[in-house]
């Protein structure tokens, strides 16, 4: 059928099959029209999602004039009463970008307040500074939540001429704080960064404070602030410290800079690695930087029970070539005792990875750990391990072996012939 054929059908058929039929030859139509494109967006109200789909991917191909029209028609949209409907038009709008700016203005002075937020919080994700004015008239709406959208709106476009606006209303709006804290990290800058700062060593409700400190973490993009924040760290109630050590490690990375808490704050590492958020463990793991002493043995244990591979790895990297082989062995030795070794066997399958830039000694104590550990506990992934020890390092595993088995503990005899004979290992020794 052509596409006039097509648009009769469409208009007039109540199968849903032959409606989606010939919406699919109007969406292969090379030269499109705007009768074409406002069949497309009466299509968005079809009952049948099949319609719904091909039409909202045919109005997303349009481009110059009719792409305006899309626009145009998908706008009032915003007020259908069907969720699904607005949903679709907010999705489509965004991607039809900046050409659907101008018919949504006027939907943000609609009576409905719930309108004029819907259609902020479109606008916000649509990438273009052109709807700011209007936006930031919103930050005087009678409606509360019209407002957040608009605050929200702001910091998603990174609205640097609406900061003193967004400042202004933090004074006297107590249910706006946590918004407003977040949409001023995110347009960031000098005067958005000393603003954080000094509200976090004002307000005295925690949640304000670890807001400022959340929205530091994303818009700090000045050396400085991580060596204020850290004089901070001291003075810092320690429920607060590991956010803060986010904050400042998550600034550090992104000016390339190596933090250094000295012996005097290595206990808000230890504090950070406790912690439920992985976030800040994570933080906590950076900041003691790259040797480990017995001290930071505890929390290294509680991460590495997390089960989190990157962090593992980490670990054993920094284990392995650069800490003493006491360090290295009283670590694991506590792991061991602490959890067993099935429970941790996914991170001894990691030791490969970093074997290359390991200590030779470290190697080797390796090897004698693992082993012992093995052949003390009936373990079922023994075999899967030693194969592992066998690729890495067949000598100090033959040579500890070796060394056990003229132990004059009879015991210690017996435990190493029957733990060679369980996994063939005859060859070895």
């Amino acid at each position: 059928m052509d596409y006039k054929e097509a648009l009769v059908i469409f208009s007039t058929s109540t199968e849903p099959t032959e409606r989606r039929i010939a919406i699919e030859v109007l969406s292969e139509e090379l030269e499109l029209n705007e009768e074409i494109v406002n069949t497309f967006a009466d299509g968005l109200n079809d009952e049948d999602s099949g319609v719904k789909d091909v039409c909202a991917s045919a109005l997303l191909k349009t481009d110059g004039f009719l792409r305006l029209i899309a626009s145009e028609r998908v706008a009032p949209l915003v007020k259908s009463t069907r969720i699904d409907i607005r949903n679709l038009a907010s999705d489509l709008l965004v991607k039809l970008g900046s050409d659907a700016i101008q018919p949504l203005i006027q939907f943000l002075y609609d009576e409905d307040h719930q309108v004029r937020m819907f259609t902020c919080d479109i606008l916000g994700l649509i990438p273009s500074h052109d709807s700011l004015p209007e936006i930031i008239k919103l930050l005087t709406d009678p409606e509360d939540n019209v407002k957040i959208s608009a605050i929200s709106a702001l910091g998603n476009l990174k609205a640097s001429n609406a900061l003193y606006n967004l400042i202004d209303l933090y004074q006297d709006n107590e249910d706006l704080k946590l918004f407003l804290i977040e949409a001023i990290g995110k347009i960031g800058g000098a005067s958005a960064q000393m603003f954080l700062v000094d509200k976090m060593k004002t307000e005295t409700d925690p949640m304000l404070q670890s807001s400022c400190i959340d929205a530091l973490a994303f818009s700090g993009d000045d050396v400085a602030i991580c060596d204020f924040l850290l004089k901070e760290l001291p003075v810092t109630p320690p429920e607060m410290q590991g956010i803060l050590l986010k904050t400042i490690m998550a600034i550090a990375f992104r000016q390339e800079k190596q933090i250094d808490l000295g012996d005097s704050l290595r206990h808000v590492a230890h504090l950070a690695l406790m912690d439920e958020d992985s976030d800040i463990r994570s933080a906590g793991l950076i900041a003691l930087g790259y040797n480990y002493i017995e001290d930071d043995i505890p929390g290294l244990i509680n991460e590495s029970m997390a089960n989190n591979p990157e962090t593992q790895q980490f670990i054993l990297s920094i284990i392995l070539a650069n800490c003493s082989t006491n360090i290295l062995e009283m670590f694991f030795r506590r792991l061991l005792k602490s959890k067993g070794f099935e429970e941790v066997v996914e991170m001894f399958l990691l030791i490969p990875s970093v074997w290359n830039t390991s200590d030779v000694e470290n190697k080797i104590k390796m090897v004698e750990i693992v082993a012992d550990t093995l052949m003390r506990a009936d373990i079922s992934y023994s075999s899967e391990v030693i194969e592992v020890l066998l690729g890495l390092d067949e000598d100090s595993l033959s040579a500890f072996l070796f060394m056990k088995l003229n132990s004059e503990d009879r015991n210690e005899v017996e435990l190493v012939e029957k733990f060679i004979s369980n996994h063939s290992l005859e060859n070895l020794v």
